[in-house]
């Protein structure tokens, strides 16, 4: 049986968009701990297949949260060519879980696969995610006031689900938030704030391109 009390999560690091989800994650990280439940932290060169493979037979989390980039059948760590997770490969090792992939284009067809596999929910993104950042930020990424609206929001499936709202519920949170911003930057947007006009779009593709299978009641 899953352990309600523990959660995985995967944190790669190399490069503007890795580390980018891997200090946001720390805001779910935090929120975890809050509740008491311990969290299986995959940071770095952690991030590897055998090392996760090792903790979910081990420590059997129910929650599993991978950042990260990705594809239509699989997921990656450490490394852009590392596969951490792959469909018709080792998706039964997501069996009985709710997962978050962060990670692009993982809904396609992982997710299908994996709850097809025995997956409760797999909460993910249906094509490429997007991510706009302020380089002026790219080395203190918690500070950056456009990456927050996109990492802020998506932040809130796994943190509502470890304050005990179901798939549906948490989803519907994120993609409340993302509208949140959309309309802040529609609110704000003037000829001299005109790069607003870049970020507009793809928070409204994200806000697409979210979505969830599996069962909506499932709940930590």
């Amino acid at each position: 049986m899953v352990n309600a009390e523990k959660v995985l999560i995967t944190r790669p690091f190399y490069d503007d968009v890795t580390s980018y989800l891997s200090v946001w994650s720390e805001d779910i990280i935090d929120a975890a701990k809050n509740k008491g439940i311990d969290v299986i932290d995959l940071k770095r060169e952690d991030a590897n297949r055998n090392l996760l493979e090792s903790r979910l037979k081990k420590d059997d989390p129910i929650l599993v949260v991978f950042n990260g980039h990705g594809d239509n059948d699989k997921i990656t760590g450490f490394k852009k060519n590392h596969v951490l997770i792959q469909a018709d490969d080792n998706e039964h090792y997501l069996k009985s879980r709710i997962v978050y992939s962060r990670s692009c284009n993982s809904l396609k067809i992982l997710g299908p696969k994996c709850v097809s596999k025995g997956t409760k929910s797999f909460i993910g993104f249906e094509n490429g995610f997007a991510l706009i950042n302020n380089k002026n930020f790219s080395a203190t990424p918690k500070k950056d006031p456009w990456a927050k609206h996109f990492l802020e929001a998506t932040n809130l499936v796994p943190i509502s689900l470890l304050k005990g709202n179901s798939v549906e519920e948490s989803f519907i949170k994120a993609q409340n938030a993302l509208q949140k911003s959309i309309d802040f930057f529609e609110a704000h947007y003037t000829k001299e704030h005109d790069e607003f006009t870049h970020i507009i779009p793809w928070l409204k593709y994200n806000k697409k391109i979210h979505n969830f299978l599996g069962d909506p009641d499932s709940r930590i």
